[in-house]
């Protein structure tokens, strides 16, 4: 559990540093830009964990990314269970939003655009071969057979 726990930790550091790049590749070009993107890197996130997070059946005791579902119990409460289109919008939606919004920014710096991709790559890799399989969440729409 706790080697699942690391590689969770270590996606979640992967895609925050892949976002902070991403911001200060905005606030280099456009600082007006770059403080919007800030106040969504602060609240989009809240978004996510409300969406799909806190209707994870095992957010509290998640053996995986750990942080979201302890950031859930601070968040209005919500009864587990299988997730609806509207949860999955407001998941990938400002999943979406994160990643894409700088990629303007990101490419003007061709090395920002790719170190950016690399450490999401990395994230997502962490994510699918440990912190995914070792879930117990059977109701998970990203891995729907994995039981």
């Amino acid at each position: 559990m706790i080697k699942n726990q690391i590689h969770g930790f270590i996606a979640l550091m992967l895609g925050v540093a892949a976002i902070g790049l991403g911001l200060t590749a905005v606030v280099i070009r456009s600082p007006w830009w770059g403080w919007m993107y800030a106040m969504s890197i602060i609240l989009l996130p809240l978004l996510i964990c409300y969406s799909y997070c806190a209707k994870c059946v095992c957010r509290l005791t998640c053996c995986g990314h750990v942080m979201p579902g302890w950031l859930t119990r601070y968040l209005p409460s919500r009864k587990p269970g299988k997730y609806t289109a509207w949860d999955l919008c407001g998941t990938f939606i400002p999943m979406g939003f994160l990643v894409l919004f700088p990629q303007y920014w990101l490419w003007q710096q061709r090395e920002f655009g790719l170190i950016f991709w690399g450490l999401l790559f990395l994230a997502l890799l962490q994510v699918r071969l440990w912190v995914c399989p070792a879930c117990q969440n059977r109701i998970c729409p990203v891995l729907p057979n994995k039981y």
